[in-house]
């Protein structure tokens, strides 16, 4: 009876022993497999939180321009509007108001492109002539202005500037965005 008793006794210590190893072999694996999971999932929240902050990102750059932008925008308009020409205003780098039109269209809409065109430029039969005047009155990068929310694509950068020709005048620039930003309006009092 005491050699039964013993060997049910190391069956049982050996049952116990086989499912303690069987245990802590599965939990040695289960954190793995949560780490693994958890990494996994860390990447994932990693891409979405990178794709949501880029669209953050978008939504921002379309809500509101730099400084930057506004300076690169006006100085680019009034590069394109001031066009080389010769002792007889005959423009060098365009031949109709249509080519010189086509290339303010990463800076500025056709309409408002197309008001100062007309305001200065001639076009004759033997090509495109600039009228001999002022340039208007313009955005002074070294001066402050004011930008206005107008919705959410749109943004509204007013300033007031001083000088001998024009006296003091406002200028009201509209900027809108749409895959870029773009000036859609330009008013001056």
């Amino acid at each position: 009876m005491k050699k039964q008793m013993h060997f049910y006794f190391k069956s049982i210590v050996g049952i116990v022993v086989i499912v303690f190893l069987l245990l802590l072999a599965q939990s040695s694996i289960v954190p793995v497999a949560s780490v693994t999971e958890h990494e996994n999932e860390a990447k994932n929240s990693t891409v979405d939180h990178t794709d949501s902050e880029q669209k953050e990102e978008e939504l921002q750059e379309e809500n509101t321009i730099s400084h930057e932008k506004i300076i690169a925008l006006t100085n680019r308009f009034m590069d394109k509007l001031v066009q080389k020409s010769g002792n007889n205003y005959k423009v060098a780098n365009y031949h109709t108001k249509t080519e010189l039109l086509d290339d303010f269209k990463e800076v500025a809409s056709r309409d408002v492109a197309n008001e100062y065109i007309e305001y200065y430029y001639q076009e004759k039969a033997d090509g495109l002539y600039i009228v001999p005047t002022e340039t208007p009155p313009w955005f002074n990068e070294k001066n402050d202005y004011d930008v206005v929310q107008l919705e959410n694509n749109r943004v509204k950068v007013s300033q007031n500037n001083t000088n001998d020709l024009y006296g003091s005048y406002t200028v009201n620039f509209e900027f809108t965005y749409d895959s870029d930003w773009k000036i859609t309006k330009i008013t001056h009092s």
